[in-house]
């Protein structure tokens, strides 16, 4: 038998409402309709008072009183019915018999005065209690039904018995208020809507869904996941939290033109993912420091806050994993964005930021400090601490910040990412930072990792009424993602952006990739290290490839354009280890190249290194200036003289080095200004807007000139051979560097068609070779020491008889 409840409890008085901001003289209206409706609903009700004056008009539903209880035996799978008055006294119950948990009722009040709840109501099923008057569920009140829906905007028979929820106040719509105790069956709902909704008493749906909706008009689309859509138009109303409402692994909600929560929200479960929480305001949203919103589980849930625009956020934010990664969690002010405290994700979580403009600033006195904001707002947009950022990543926290959207014709400059401070990951494991600006991205200051990657994502011009053309991403600083991924786009697109490398170092490690439709190096700017660009690459500054004294690989999926100003450094450390830049396009060349040897490397003879490579026909254009080498035996072992050949090819040839006389010799003292020559090569070179191979040195009437195909690659090569040739004069080695050189004078009883002997002594020269020298017999002993070496040399170098003495190379 039922037992009575205990006596109904006076009322206690409402808490005064706190000043609102005159944003929308709309608010503050239904802040004052909101304080008169609950004056009415305050008045004494009789404990034994039940629903009065029902009329089923749709579905089987038989309604009788028995004593303090009213029993509703509903053999229908759906039934309306009118009431003239939907109270429940302290000491009443509503007994709502059903055919299974999916029947529905709609109970509409049509007598004028709103509802109120002191008592008890339990149902199998649903309970669509619809009051325009308004309804308020008490504080001594208890509510256990499958669903519950509980609004002050009126649903139409149609839309009720088709299952949708559609809203509409009429009128003056009342106010929806929860003190009591509301329950729903694990996974059911129970949804408050009304001109304006309150929750200081207990809302809980297991693994269900709980949502409050202010406004004029809602609808609501009921969807297993995400959860809820809101759709709300009209007069703005309010929706405060000052309880608790707990979805355990579920789905919460809290929508209107004002949203504030000074209770709990709770989607968190100890052993399911979390569930998702989401407060939408067309105005603001405003959180206290009493807040505590959760959705934490074995993975982390997502919490979302977004007001059009103004969210200040205190209290304590949640989204994270005890087993898996952590969540998600919004924070977006889209006109002003104040956050007190950084949110806790998770590892592997996310967490997204959306001002109106953003600067990344320095960690000040105001910056992390008990009461002060991690995210601070101002006139010209929002601030946060580059030690929040950085933070967030060292514990495996994504990072997204999105500017919001502006009017082109009225804010030029919003939508703005500014990094003015260092974001620098020094801990933890592989994390993102996103920055997706509606304007433009300025970078001014490094952002770097030292602790596994950091994948980071520029998008320019994102959601934006601007041009696409207008707006990119300026790099002013050093960039060194630690083999993370750089991705650079505009508006929706996927890599389909600019990027202008103005200042700083970007540097790439092995298997890095820079995602982006171009990248400009200008001038101030350097690119360098290992991976590969997915588009063209225009150089005004500065291309390393592999980094200093690094070997590598620098691959350019499209086109390669070096201007006037710009410079190619490569490096040579083996015959198999050299630097390499790879264009899969054309290349146009101009500016400066430079090469080094490193590590002590001494290129051999007969070695082609292909430094740059270009796959696509129409390649063009020559390096203006080649920086070769003027280094010792640690390197080199003299002065490289480089022939690079004209317009039209990409060959690069180096030729040996040309020592300066022995001290002592007979050719030291000669009066002739042209120095003694090496042995030499013909080497194949092109002439501009040719394909043919032509041999540089003199050729005989007799000589060919042969054809070859038009180079593609840029090639550094070493060569020997036997015909002396014309090179440019070198600057004089010293006494010491020209004793540590190899021999490269020709043996005695040498001549200019490369026959003689080897061995020590006088030696003359045919009349087309130098002045006869003589040797000491120090000199002989050192002829004598690389008689091997020459040997090994001749043996490379077999001639026949009767054919000159010329050797080409043609690649």
């Amino acid at each position: 038998m039922h037992q009575p409840s205990r006596p109904l409890r006076p009322l206690r008085p409402l808490r005064p409402l706190r000043p609102l901001r005159p944003l929308r003289l709309s608010l503050l209206t239904s802040a004052l309709l909101l304080a008169c409706g609950a004056h009415t609903l305050a008045q004494a009700l009789p404990a034994g008072a039940l629903p009065t004056g029902w009329n089923v008009t749709s579905g089987s539903a038989a309604i009788t009183q028995n004593g303090n209880t009213l029993n509703i035996n509903q053999t229908s799978q759906q039934a309306i019915a009118n009431f003239a008055s939907f109270n429940v006294g302290s000491g009443a119950l509503v007994d709502i018999r059903q055919i299974n948990s999916s029947a529905a009722l709609l109970a509409r009040v049509t007598g004028g005065d709103p509802s109120q709840i002191q008592g008890q109501i339990r149902a199998d099923g649903a309970l669509w209690l619809i009051n325009q008057a308004g309804i308020m569920v008490g504080p001594g009140a208890r509510i256990d039904v499958a669903r519950f829906i509980a609004s002050s905007l009126n649903v139409s028979d149609s839309d009720f018995l088709a299952g949708r929820m559609n809203f509409k106040g009429i009128g003056t719509p009342g106010d929806v208020r929860n003190e009591g105790v509301v329950n729903a069956a694990s996974g059911g709902s129970i949804y408050l809507v009304g001109a304006n909704v309150t929750n200081s008493g207990s809302l809980n749906a297991p693994q269900g869904k709980v949502l409050l909706a202010a406004g004029q008009t809602v609808q609501l689309v009921d969807t297993a996941t995400p959860g809820v859509s809101v759709a709300i138009t009209g007069t703005p109303g309010e929706v405060r939290n000052m309880g608790r409402i707990t979805a355990e692994a579920g789905r919460i909600g809290l929508a209107a033109g004002l949203v504030s929560n000074s209770g709990t929200i709770n989607a968190s479960s100890a052993v399911r993912e979390g569930g998702r929480i989401f407060l939408r305001a067309s105005g603001d949203i405003k959180t206290s420091a009493t807040s505590n919103i959760s959705a934490n589980g074995t993975t982390g849930g997502n919490v979302v806050l977004i007001a059009e625009n103004a969210a200040s956020i205190d209290g304590d934010v949640s989204a994270t994993g005890s087993v898996g990664r952590g969540g998600y969690v919004d924070t977006s002010g889209h006109r002003s964005l104040d956050v007190v405290k950084a949110p806790a994700v998770g590892q592997g979580g996310e967490w997204h930021i959306d001002p109106f403009n953003i600067e990344i600033v320095a960690s000040g006195p105001n910056f992390g400090v008990t009461g002060e904001n991690v995210i601070t707002s101002n006139e010209t947009g929002a601030h946060i601490s580059a030690s929040t950022i950085t933070n967030a990543l060292d514990n495996g926290i994504n990072v997204t910040i999105t500017t919001g959207r502006g009017n082109p014709a009225l804010d030029l400059a919003h939508g703005d990412i500014t990094v003015s401070s260092a974001i620098s990951k020094t801990a933890g494991a592989d994390a993102a930072l996103t920055l997706r600006a509606n304007n433009n991205i300025i970078i001014n200051a490094p952002i770097t990792s030292t602790s596994n990657k950091l994948d980071l994502t520029l998008n320019s011009n994102y959601q934006s009424d601007y041009p696409a053309d207008d707006h990119a991403v300026q790099l002013n600083a050093n960039l060194a993602l630690n083999g993370g991924l750089l991705r650079v786009s505009q508006s929706e697109g996927n890599g389909n952006g600019t990027l202008n490398i103005a200042g700083g170092t970007t540097t790439l490690v092995t298997g890095s990739i820079i995602n982006a439709a171009a990248v400009n190096v200008l001038a101030g700017g350097t690119l360098s290290g290992n991976g590969t660009l997915t588009g063209a690459l225009s150089n005004n500054g500065n291309v390393t490839v592999g980094g200093s004294g690094a070997i590598g690989r620098l691959t350019v999926q499209g086109n390669y354009a070096q201007g006037s100003s710009g410079g190619l450094n490569v490096e040579l450390q083996a015959t198999d280890g050299f630097d390499q830049l790879a264009v899969t396009g054309t290349a146009s060349l101009n500016g400066r190249l430079s090469i080094r040897a490193v590590n002590g490397f001494v290129p051999p003879l007969d070695t082609t290194f292909n430094v740059v490579t270009a796959q696509a026909a129409g390649s063009s254009g020559s390096f203006s200036t080649i920086d070769a080498p003027q280094q010792s035996t640690a390197a080199f072992a003299a002065s490289l003289p480089i022939s690079y050949p004209s317009a039209g090819t990409t060959r690069i040839t180096v030729l040996p080095p040309i020592p300066s006389p022995v001290p002592g010799s007979a050719a030291s003292t000669t009066t002739s200004t042209t120095p003694p020559l090496p042995p030499t090569a013909d080497i194949c070179t092109i002439a501009p807007n040719s394909a043919l191979c032509q041999v540089l040195s003199p050729p005989t009437a007799s000589e060919p000139v042969r054809p070859i195909q038009q180079a593609t690659n840029s090639i550094i090569k070493t060569v020997t051979a036997s015909k002396p040739m014309a090179l440019p004069q070198q600057q004089s080695s010293t006494p010491e560097e020209v004793a540590a050189m190899p021999a490269f004078i020709p043996a005695a009883g040498s001549s200019s068609s490369g026959g003689g002997n080897s061995g020590g002594g006088t030696t003359s020269s045919g009349s087309s070779g130098p002045a006869a020298t003589s040797t000491t017999p120090d000199e002989n002993t050192a002829k004598s020491d690389d008689k091997k070496d020459e040997k090994a040399v001749a043996s490379k170098e077999t001639v026949a008889k009767n054919e000159p003495a010329k050797k080409t190379f043609c690649n």
